[in-house]
């Protein structure tokens, strides 16, 4: 009966009468201790389970979204969260609460504080991930990324006027994109320690990933954060492509799943993708940091790098971008191309046929006459030559 009755204390108390809740949150998990995995089937157990999301609840629903894990002080935040590890298998509630409060350090100007809460909260559902389902494992990860709380901070951010600067703009996006790929990376590394299969676990996250790129590709959706949806979902594709290369070399993303995830799908999500930053000077700024997932998986995926030009070469050939993106996209192309990391892949078979498609590019009558379009066909020809040379 104490037990269950000091969660309700607790939630009363609202993150006041902190030295009191410690002592409640102490003496709970020592007797929970006591208990050991041998009465994890116990009433007690069990109710504090069901019971532990009334910690995570709002102090006041009416005023404030703040929960009462994040008004106390770090010292109860871990003796809170240990008690959930020591309860183990914890409620959908008590997960999808805990991917809430995640999403709370979603901010552009970066909160160390929220984001170091959200580092022991997804830590801590990870050492006793194998109590839950991996299904359910999954989602909290995915949720607590806070896809949509990002796009819409983002948009709110530049939402001041058409006549923000570039520079602002530019240091806007840098922002989001930080924060982002900050969670993105410590949750791709979770999830490739989710399950036996490395395979399996992208199959399970595909559909989250297509559903990304679906929303972005829709007309109604702000450029930008169609950017960010984008951009998310190739860091995550490529993260996995990468591990499973270094498993097996000949491994692919492209028989996990034909239906959900193929070259050509995967093309027309890149190709999409580059004419959304190419189109924004601001995103332009920071195409290289946009673009780099795309290089991750060029390099376990050889067969991209080879479709992406033979689309950019198609655009040209048919008109499909303006005078302005011919240069800004060669230049994205151009710094692929100089990456190191591509050095591997650009043997003298793959730097011939490359130049075949640059060379289509320079027959195009409207790029001919355009000096900086044909500066960078001029820059991508000798640097494929030469790649080419020195592979012989």
């Amino acid at each position: 009966q104490y037990a269950t009755v000091s969660l309700f204390c607790l939630q009363a108390w609202a993150g006041d009468f902190l030295y009191e809740s410690k002592y409640v949150l102490q003496t709970l998990l020592s007797l929970v201790r006591r208990i050991g995995d041998t009465g994890s089937d116990s009433l007690l157990i069990k109710s504090l389970r069901d019971n532990f999301n009334r910690l995570l609840s709002p102090v006041d629903k009416k005023r404030s979204t703040t929960s009462i894990l994040e008004k106390y002080p770090l010292a109860l935040q871990r003796i809170s969260l240990g008690l959930m590890v020591m309860l183990k298998s914890p409620t959908s509630e008590t997960l999808k609460s805990l991917a809430s409060i995640c999403c709370c350090s979603v901010v552009l100007d970066r909160d160390s504080v929220k984001e170091s809460l959200a580092e022991t909260i997804v830590q801590s559902v990870h050492c006793i991930r194998t109590t839950i389902s991996m299904q359910s494992y999954l989602t909290f990860l995915i949720n607590s990324i806070g896809m949509s709380i990002r796009v819409k901070c983002l948009i709110n951010a530049l939402s001041v006027g058409e006549e923000t600067a570039l520079e602002s703009v530019a240091t806007t996006l840098t922002k989001a994109v930080d924060s982002l790929d900050c969670s993105l990376t410590r949750t791709s590394r979770l999830m490739l320690c989710a399950g036996p299969s490395t395979v399996k676990v992208l199959f399970m996250i595909l559909p989250q990933m297509s559903s990304w790129q679906a929303t972005a590709a829709k007309k109604e959706e702000n450029p930008r954060g169609s950017i960010l949806r984008t951009h998310a979902s190739l860091i995550m594709l490529a993260f996995f492509s990468l591990s499973m290369k270094q498993q097996d070399k000949y491994a692919s993303i492209f028989t996990v799943s034909p239906d959900a995830m193929s070259l050509q799908s995967l093309v027309d999500v890149v190709c999409k993708y580059l004419d959304r930053i190419v189109g924004d000077e601001a995103a332009m700024k920071v195409s290289l940091k946009l673009t780099s997932p795309i290089v991750g998986l060029i390099v376990s995926e050889e067969s991209v790098l080879e479709s992406i030009l033979e689309r950019v070469a198609d655009w040209f050939v048919v008109g499909g971008l303006e005078k302005a993106n011919q240069s800004r996209i060669l230049s994205i192309l151009l710094d692929w191309l100089k990456d190191s990391r591509l050095k591997p892949v650009l043997t003298d078979n793959v730097a011939g046929r490359l130049l075949k498609q640059v060379h289509r590019i320079s027959q195009v009558e409207d790029s001919s006459g355009h000096e900086p379009t044909m500066n960078f066909v001029g820059q991508l020809s000798a640097f494929l030559q030469v790649a080419q040379t020195i592979q012989l």
